[in-house]
């Protein structure tokens, strides 16, 4: 419940319900450790859960228990959860997915922010995420994500050094296409 910044250089951590829950103050996570959450598989867990705190990942490789949902509809696994206004803001890390559709997700009736500025997210894509919805996204604005090998990286538009040829719009604009992310 205080600001707490965790250096995960060299730690695995691993639960068989949820790793981390912040209800104030703000979590910080570093560094290049691993962080393994509902490996009991029963119940509903996840790796990090903003639960009305703040929570900023810059770094690590997270992920939950395989989802229960499909076959019994009361149980999910979060990787990433928001609820009662908590925050995650997350920079960099790697999101690896069991089987979840919500590797990030915010809660339907009271709800969080998710802010993707970085990260590499396994079988999951931040931008089209169906946790929230189809075409949904959790992307900062100006980043976009690069797909391959299920795998999605998230980058920064750098429209500079990887723009197509404008196109003139009828109303006079010049538009630009990001050949990496097509936006």
């Amino acid at each position: 419940t205080e600001d707490t910044v965790l250096d995960l250089t060299g730690l695995t951590i691993t639960s068989s319900g949820d790793a981390f829950i912040v209800e104030a103050g703000t979590l910080t996570l570093n560094g290049d450790g691993i962080v393994k959450a509902g490996t009991s598989g029963v119940g509903s867990w996840c790796a990090v859960w903003a639960n009305g705190g703040n929570v900023v990942i810059n770094g690590g490789t997270y992920s939950v228990g395989g989802d229960s949902k499909a076959a019994d509809q009361t149980h999910q696994n979060d990787v990433i959860y928001t609820k009662n206004g908590g925050t995650v803001v997350i920079n960099g890390g790697l999101f690896l997915n069991d089987g979840t559709v919500w590797t990030l997700n915010e809660n339907d009736a009271n709800r969080g922010t998710i802010t993707v500025y970085g990260g590499i997210f396994e079988n999951w894509d931040p931008k089209n995420n169906v946790s929230e919805g189809a075409n949904t996204s959790f992307m900062a604005d100006g980043y976009c994500t690069i797909g391959e090998n299920g795998y999605y990286l998230v980058i920064e538009h750098r429209f500079e050094s990887v723009v197509t040829a404008p196109t003139c719009t009828d109303d006079g604009y010049t538009t630009y296409t990001c050949s990496v992310c097509g936006d």
